[in-house]
């Protein structure tokens, strides 16, 4: 799969189109603390996906997944599902599909945490990856921005 997000819009192989975020977009405020090193990263890398507790209780959890999401003119949609390397298992990658249903191990890691993850082979530009933490059953949102060079 191609995903575009640099400079101007183009359609993908799964029919996404994506585009380079407004500056809105890029100045919005995660509500998780997360990072991605190194950042900028290149296509089809390894890289480290951390997340701080940063005002999350101690037993908040993250799951194994997250998902690698671009702006597609007026909203952030998956384009990719990234599973974080824990345990025995190795990071891996796996193109999302409209209306296909990826299913991920379920599984809770603490925070704070840092996993080896691989970054999506996409085209230079403005990427997000999207996560959540459970906190007492409930869902926190959050994301943080990659640039891919």
């Amino acid at each position: 799969m191609v995903t575009s997000c640099a400079g101007s819009t183009s359609a993908t192989e799964t029919g996404v189109a994506c585009a380079e975020p407004p500056s809105s977009e890029l100045e919005q405020t995660s509500e998780l603390a997360l990072l991605v090193e190194p950042n900028p990263v290149a296509a089809g890398t390894t890289a480290r996906l951390s997340m701080e507790l940063d005002g999350l209780p101690a037993d908040a959890i993250v799951g194994a997944g997250v998902e690698w999401q671009c702006w597609n003119g007026s909203d952030w949609v998956p384009t990719h599902q990234i599973i974080r390397a824990f345990n025995d298992f190795d990071p891996s990658t796996i193109e999302v599909a409209p209306g296909a249903t990826t299913t991920v191990v379920a599984i809770g890691l603490s925070i704070p945490n840092s996993y080896e993850i691989i970054i999506p082979n996409v085209v230079p530009g403005t990427y997000r990856i999207a996560d959540k933490a459970i906190v007492s059953g409930a869902e926190v949102s959050g994301f943080v921005l990659v640039e891919v060079d």
